[in-house]
């Protein structure tokens, strides 16, 4: 889908403007009064530019605005977004259908209180335009939308969607503090932000095998998602009872997800490829980082390799629907995280060390395990490579708790756990198995004051059991901090 967009943007900007300018300005000046009067006067596919000087555009002429079967850019006279605004007044611009063949270049101009966006049978280019979509959002019926550089913050409707033989590419693009679901499929993302996003009882994303007469999918490739809040961030259901139409598919790939609320991805009969991605911190209660119900989804192309999967408690890592095939993950790190159904492969267990997990600085220490030159796969882990080298790569990173020790180690059945705080800190203390599963919590968030401490621990799970012989990894955060070493319980 990808490749057809990007070629249709070739050809649309080859035309370039070619026929002569027409200046409008909001108080009615210029050469028409109106945008639309503007637009009436354009009747040839030469590439006609319309000016439009700074100010607010509103009411009659200035939304629903008809294109015409033109090459036409339309642009902003400063080339600031936040000084040339069209209020629609919760009007659809573009409302109608254009002619076969219209093509429009839009830039650097705001639109609030927008109805919409339609692009049927047409393509619309917009760069470096801002918008809050309060009755209908962007959405391609068998036409195409581009986005470059583009803000969508406050929507309360989907911001973009596309339907039969419809497409959407977003590059560079935010959507900050969005109110609705993304919902439909057919979609393009490169190099996007989301954060603060809330849907509510919906997913963030949404495609059902419905929607996918002409194919469907969505990619999201170095894009990062922060602080959004919904059951589950993607949900796609191709469970086609008719099992004729194309499968929805699904790429994440050198994507960022940090401290969301909810299931990552809910998949039915969808094949993912989740490649290079980082995952750290997120949470929710009654959620899993992914959920799959898919007897054949991997194979075929599926891919789930080159990830960081790091400090999670909540559900499970990845949980599989009865009778699925646990899939192999290969050259991935797994620290702090619950288990899942899966065959990890030539992967580590180790703190991934991020240059400032607090700030969301995920960028990885020089000596990380998930750096090509610190592991056997000799590949980048995670979506973000070195950005730091030892411990005064960030300033004001507060100072580490001094060395983690356990002592006798190896030990049965008991051992002495010591640290030294440098200040008062909120201190969690715990027991990870090898596979990343927590097995035992020591101190959970109590509040120590600064210097020395000491306790003992018995190699008992959160049940009281004993744990079997073996090696583990105790680790220990505080103010922003951790340490982490191995434990070798002899029994």
């Amino acid at each position: 889908m990808e490749r057809l967009l990007a070629a249709g943007v070739v050809v649309l900007l080859a035309a370039g403007p070619a026929a002569g300018t027409i200046l409008v300005n909001p108080d009615g000046s210029g050469d028409y009064p109106t945008i639309q009067a503007a637009l009436d006067v354009i009747s040839s596919s030469l590439g006609d530019t319309i000016l439009l000087g700074d100010g607010v555009f509103t009411g009659p002429g200035n939304s629903a605005l008809e294109a015409g079967q033109n090459n036409l850019y339309i642009r902003s006279v400063s080339g600031d977004p936040s000084a040339c605004l069209i209020d629609a007044q919760g009007v659809r611009l573009f409302s109608s259908m254009p002619s076969e063949g219209t093509n429009a270049v839009i830039s650097a101009i705001s639109f609030p209180n927008c109805g919409g966006v339609g692009a049927s049978w047409a393509r619309y280019e917009f760069h470096n335009c801002r918008f809050t979509f309060t009755t209908g959002g962007a959405y391609a019926f068998f036409g195409s939308l581009y986005f470059y550089d583009c803000s969508f913050t406050d929507c309360l409707v989907p911001p973009v969607g596309a339907g039969e033989a419809g497409g959407v590419l977003c590059s560079g693009c935010s959507f900050i503090d969005n109110h609705a679901s993304f919902g439909s499929p057919n979609i393009g993302f490169h190099d996007c932000l989301f954060r603060g996003n809330d849907s509510g009882d919906d997913p963030l994303f949404e495609a059902h095998y419905n929607q996918t007469i002409y194919g469907a999918g969505a990619s999201f490739h170095g894009c990062r998602f922060e602080d959004n809040h919904a059951p589950a961030l993607i949900r796609f259901d191709d469970a086609d009872p008719h099992d004729w139409e194309p499968p929805i598919q699904l790429t994440l790939e050198d994507c960022v997800f940090w401290r969301n609320e909810g299931t990552i991805a809910e998949l039915t009969d969808v094949y993912p490829n989740i490649h290079g991605c980082t995952f750290a911190e997120n949470y929710g209660a009654g959620s899993d980082l992914i959920r799959m119900d898919c007897v054949a989804c991997f194979g075929d192309g599926s891919e789930m390799g080159n990830n960081i999967f790091a400090f999670r408690d909540e559900g499970m890592l990845l949980n599989l629907a009865p009778g699925m095939t646990p899939p192999t993950i290969t050259c991935s790190d797994f620290f702090q995280v619950p288990t899942g159904w899966f065959v990890p492969v030539n992967s580590v267990f180790e703190d991934p060390r991020f240059c400032d997990l607090t700030a969301g600085t995920l960028t990885l220490f020089d000596d990380s395990p998930c750096l090509p030159a610190n592991n056997s796969c000799t590949v980048q882990m995670g979506a973000e490579g070195q950005g730091c080298e030892g411990v005064t790569a960030v300033d004001d990173t507060p100072s580490p708790p001094a060395l983690l020790t356990a002592h006798p180690n190896p030990f049965n059945p008991k051992t002495r756990l010591s640290f030294s705080l440098p200040a008062a800190a909120d201190v969690r203390l715990a027991v990870y198995a090898l596979d990343g599963r927590r097995v035992a919590t020591v101190l959970d968030g109590q509040r120590l004051a600064a210097g020395p401490h000491a306790l003992d621990w018995e190699a008992r799970d959160a049940s009281g059991h004993p744990l079997a012989s073996g090696v583990y990894l105790l680790a220990l955060d505080a103010s922003g901090t951790r340490e982490s070493m191995k434990l070798t319980l002899l029994r």
